[in-house]
């Protein structure tokens, strides 16, 4: 008797072909996230290098009132872009547990298939090695049979 094969093979295939693709979302989501992390970082520094020249030439007394209003001009919108973003970074940080949770439904899910492959292998396996002890069995019968037959 061959081996009876895993009727949900094909429904596995596509569980693990769907882990596939939502590590790969994942991959891009933690990319994005750290992309726009590096940009509110530069942001930030840019804000604080700005800020601390400003205080430096205001103790030597070199800012003049055109440039300080430039200065604080740039400073508004730098504010601006850091809060745009703040939430950007938020977005993705939300995108990216979004993803992750898919991945780890769509692992629960290969799982379960996983599982019922391994109980039909080993019913399977069970089934094989109980045919198997009884063909020897019945050999053993005939030949006790025929060693009685010839005694």
């Amino acid at each position: 008797m061959g081996r009876q094969p895993f009727q949900l093979q094909p429904v596995l295939i596509y569980r693990e072909s769907l882990v596939e693709a939502r590590k790969v979302e994942l991959a891009a989501a933690l990319k994005a996230q750290a992309q726009a992390e590096r940009t509110l970082r530069e942001l930030q520094e840019e804000r604080a290098r700005c800020q601390a020249q400003v205080r430096a030439q205001r103790l030597l007394d070199r800012l003049d009132p055109l440039e300080l209003t430039v200065v604080e001009a740039y400073l508004v919108r730098l504010d601006e872009r850091l809060a745009e973003q703040i939430a950007l970074v938020q977005q993705l940080a939300a995108q990216t547990e979004q993803r992750r949770m898919a991945l780890t439904e769509a692992l629960k899910e290969q799982k379960k298939i996983q599982r019922l492959k391994e109980r039909h292998e080993l019913s399977t396996a069970q089934e094989e090695a109980r045919l198997d002890q009884a063909r020897i069995d019945d050999l053993n019968t005939a030949r006790y049979a025929r060693r009685k037959a010839v005694s």
